[in-house]
């Protein structure tokens, strides 16, 4: 009897160590518990075969009024900025057709100038209008006083007063020439002499002290003008009045021609 117990217990021992020796080898085949419920089902051959389930694609549903608050608030921003950019241009462009309509442009009036008071002399080298009295004509040439200064005061280098003579006095007497001729003309300042109220006759001075820019004897071309100062040495309160001009030329001899200059006053 305890023999037959015991080749009994051996032969439980060897179908329990039978079956836990099928066990693993079977977990080892699968990679997994046997006992998982979601295990692979064993294909003949000894190959397994891995199912995948893939979702599949939403079916799309139109936008209902349920859509989320946030997606309508994106919408606006983006699409404000389009009508902020439009509404100026929009007003830009209707401005002019609804605006006042400009004043038309007025030219401003030309300023015209008035006359020179009488008895003023005109500037040195400008428009002559001077008394007729002070202009004369002869073959083309005009010759006309445009100022007078008398007691004109010389100076040297140094700007020291040069003296004269006792009881004597520089008289300087600014004149134009002008050469409305078709030919040259000849100007002199010796054809200018001095005219005091007593008949006395002064010739321009050729030395030491003269006014500057003087004028010089020089042919004259046709359309040119020329100007510059005739000095005169006389008494101390002579009076002189006129300058007495009798024109000449080099081809040809002295003009029976004089003509008197009033001196402004």
């Amino acid at each position: 009897m305890p023999q037959f117990l015991r080749f009994g217990c051996a032969g439980i021992a060897v179908i329990i160590i039978a079956a836990l020796t099928s066990v693993g080898l079977y977990a080892v085949l699968t990679g997994g518990s046997p006992f998982a419920a979601s295990a692979p089902k064993p294909i003949a051959g000894g190959a397994q075969v891995l199912v995948t389930i893939q979702a599949g694609q939403p079916t799309p549903t139109p936008l209902s009024a349920a859509t989320p608050t946030a997606t309508q608030a994106a919408t606006a921003i983006v699409t404000a900025p389009a009508s902020i950019l439009t509404a100026p241009v929009a007003a830009a462009a209707a401005a002019p057709a609804s605006g006042p309509t400009p004043a038309p442009s007025v030219a401003p009036a030309t300023p015209v100038a008035s006359p020179p008071p009488a008895g003023a002399s005109p500037a040195p080298g400008g428009p002559s209008r001077a008394d007729p009295s002070r202009l004369s004509v002869h073959e083309g040439l005009s010759a006309e006083v445009i100022e007078v200064e008398r007691s004109w005061q010389a100076t040297d280098a140094t700007g020291a007063p040069i003296r004269l003579r006792d009881g004597f006095e520089l008289v300087t007497v600014h004149v134009r020439f002008t050469n409305t001729s078709a030919e040259a003309r000849y100007v002199a300042e010796g054809d200018l002499v001095l005219v005091a109220d007593d008949g006395a006759r002064f010739a321009p001075r050729s030395s030491l002290p003269v006014r500057e820019p003087r004028l010089l004897t020089v042919p004259l071309l046709a359309g040119d003008t020329t100007r510059g100062w005739v000095t005169y040495e006389t008494p101390q309160g002579q009076p002189t009045r006129r300058l007495q001009w009798s024109p000449t030329r080099p081809d040809r001899p002295r003009a029976e021609a004089t003509f008197n200059l009033s001196l402004p006053r």
